[in-house]
């Protein structure tokens, strides 16, 4: 059985304070692949909201220490992905 390869991955931020964010996906992307977003957020924005046949998998705020959470979600690749979320 062969191990799974992370074929291309991709970056974006906000340098300013915003409610939307753009997430640029990587290009490339093949049918039937799985496609992971890790999102980094401040707490005052309260939610992350992920596009239609993205499945939130986690989601974790620090309030007690600072004012930043963390939000992942996954999607099969299905060849509509455009190149951001």
């Amino acid at each position: 059985m062969a191990f799974p390869v992370v074929e291309a991955t991709n970056t974006s931020a906000q340098t300013t304070a915003v409610t939307s964010h753009t997430v640029n996906l990587p290009t490339g992307i093949v049918s039937g692949q799985l496609l992971i977003v890790n999102f980094g957020y401040a707490v005052t924005a309260n939610t992350v909201t992920w596009p239609g046949g993205w499945t939130q998998f986690y989601a974790r705020e620090n309030t007690a220490g600072g004012n930043e959470g963390c939000a992942g979600a996954w999607r099969k690749a299905d060849g509509t992905e455009g190149s951001t979320i």
